[in-house]
Parts: C-alpha cells; sequence; structure tokens
C-alpha cells in the first residue's frame, strides 16, 4: 500500500478525474476542473495509483496553512473506487503533513477519532421507480402546487446562458444578506460555465410572458446523481409554484432509471420542509473541525 501527499503541480489529472467519475460516492465536487474553479492549487492525499484521495482545499491565513470549506462545494473527503477499511482512511488522513495545523471542511463520511463531526443534513429521492410512485409519496400541498401551477402552462426552457442563471440570482437573492459576494458570483458564473462545457450541468428554467426567466434550476449530472447546485426565483415565480413545477419534470423525465435526486441540503427549516414535501430521504454528512494548533493559536480562525 502506497499513500502519498501530492501537490497540485505533481497531481495526474486524468487519473484523478477517472477516480472521480468511477467513485462510490458519485459526487462531482471533486473534479479537478471543479476545485480549478473553487479551489485552485488543492492538494490531495492519494492512494496507490488513485484507487482512492482525499482533496485538501488549502490556505494561508497569518502563517497557518488551514484546509477551508470551498464555495460551491457540499462535501469531499476521502473518494475511493473501491470500499477502504478504517485502518486504510485512518493511514491516508494521517498522512495529511503536519504543517497543517487546522481543518474545517465538509465530508461524506466520518474518517476517524481525530477532530468532531458535526452533521448536516442533505435531502436525496431514489429514481429507480415509476414516476407515480414517486409522486404519490409528495405531500398533498406539493401535488397540489405543481397541479395548479401545471394549468398556467409554464414555458419551460433548456440551453441556459450561465450569464442568465447568475443575473437571477443576483436579481433575487439580496446581496447584503446573501452568503454569496460579488466575487462568489462571478465564480459560480465561471463554474457553470465549466460544468456545462464538460457536459455535466443541466439547467432548466422557466419564461415570462416577456421571454425574460421567472425561475431556473441548475443542477449537476453525474454517473448516479443529478445534483440540485443552485437555483433562483422571482416573486412572481415562487407564487406560481415554478420551482416546485421544474424539481418535478425532472424527476419525472429521470424516474425508471438509477439515478438518485439530490436536493443538497438544507439545515435552513423552511427549505428542508420545501425538499421534504417530495417524498424525499434524508441523509446527513459531516463538518468536520480537526484544530491541531498549539496554544493560544488553538483559537485561531480562519475568517
Amino acid at each position: 500500500m502506497k499513500i502519498r501527499y501530492l501537490k497540485n503541480n505533481e497531481i495526474d489529472i486524468d487519473l484523478w478525474d477517472a477516480c472521480v467519475r468511477q467513485s462510490l460516492q458519485g459526487f462531482p465536487y471533486a473534479y479537478s476542473f471543479y476545485l480549478n474553479v473553487v479551489a485552485p492549487n488543492y492538494s490531495a492525499i492519494v492512494l496507490n495509483n488513485y484507487e482512492a484521495i482525499l482533496p485538501l482545499p488549502t490556505k494561508k491565513k497569518f502563517g497557518i496553512e488551514y484546509v477551508y470549506y470551498p464555495l460551491l462545494c457540499q462535501q469531499l473527503g476521502v473518494i475511493s473506487t473501491i470500499k477502504l477499511s478504517k485502518i486504510v482512511v485512518d493511514k491516508m488522513v494521517n498522512t495529511i503533513p503536519a504543517k497543517i495545523k487546522y481543518i474545517n471542511y465538509c465530508v461524506s463520511d466520518k474518517l476517524f477519532d481525530g477532530g468532531s463531526f458535526l452533521p448536516k443534513n442533505n435531502y436525496i429521492i431514489h429514481l429507480n421507480q415509476p414516476y407515480s410512485n414517486i409522486l404519490a409519496n409528495y405531500k398533498y400541498n406539493t401535488r397540489r402546487e405543481i397541479k395548479i401551477a401545471l394549468k398556467n402552462e409554464p414555458q419551460i426552457v433548456t440551453n441556459i446562458e450561465a450569464s442568465a442563471i447568475v443575473a437571477l440570482m443576483r436579481q433575487t437573492y439580496n446581496i447584503d444578506s446573501s452568503v454569496l459576494s460579488i466575487k462568489d458570483y462571478t465564480i459560480l458564473e465561471k463554474l457553470l460555465n465549466v460544468l456545462t462545457k464538460q457536459k455535466l450541468g443541466v439547467a432548466l428554467g422557466v419564461l415570462n410572458k416577456n421571454k425574460e426567466l421567472d425561475a431556473v434550476i441548475y443542477c449537476v449530472k453525474t454517473e448516479q446523481r443529478i445534483i440540485n447546485l443552485v437555483n433562483a426565483s422571482t416573486g412572481f415565480g415562487k407564487k406560481n409554484g415554478w420551482m416546485a413545477v421544474l424539481i418535478d419534470h425532472i424527476i419525472k423525465q429521470h424516474s425508471n432509471t438509477n439515478y438518485v435526486f439530490d436536493f443538497e441540503g438544507s439545515n435552513i427549516p423552511s427549505v428542508a420542509h420545501f425538499f421534504k414535501n417530495f417524498g424525499s430521504e434524508k441523509t446527513v454528512y459531516y463538518n468536520w473541525l480537526w484544530n491541531r494548533l498549539p496554544f493560544p493559536f488553538k483559537y485561531f480562525k480562519p475568517s
């Protein structure tokens, strides 16, 4: 068994992306082209010939190197093409260089006994069943909302430009209170363009009578999952239930397949309630916090 710490310029991108594509986890966040946008200059722990990888998005503050939680990157952790024993995972984690003293990012599974792992909620629907079965699991109010919305004959469109998606988000989110800054929106637009170029992005929207976007959802489609990466809706779109229509449309299109529809969160009660109304199943991932700094630096905060 060979476990190595590799700097960014030492990573074999082809083998790396093959590991992500064939991984048991089925998430897109660790693809090299994804990380190059949201966490440039990431390093990694690699097992053997890329049978497993542990991405390490790093930054420096006050001379302290730390692993952080990248934008639009819900969960990373150990990504593998084979099932790993706890011993192997422990060895991979313990290969993280001593110079990295602080880790605070989200992972798919608890890795080992170092640090703390705070559970966070996610919601999914297994699409390997007829649409009628999935629809029957929707809450009554959601079925009713979609039925009423469809009577208004929404104009559903695809092939939406990244700039239009970001523009709608900036229009409908209050920048002062949003978790996304102007810089974040720039990164988001770049990421959407990259995902579309890689043929992993699926955009779906509803146009109003003026041919303007009233609602949009952008999903990332991997070998196993369809992930609700970002979405936005105007007040009129919310009132008319367009987001429920778009999600239902995607679910209907991909029913009777082996895909999982991944709502990607949320711990916000109102958002979680909306997701649960589709009959979704709650799963968990973890916020991993591992502080190896000596006193008084123990109280270091990266931001």
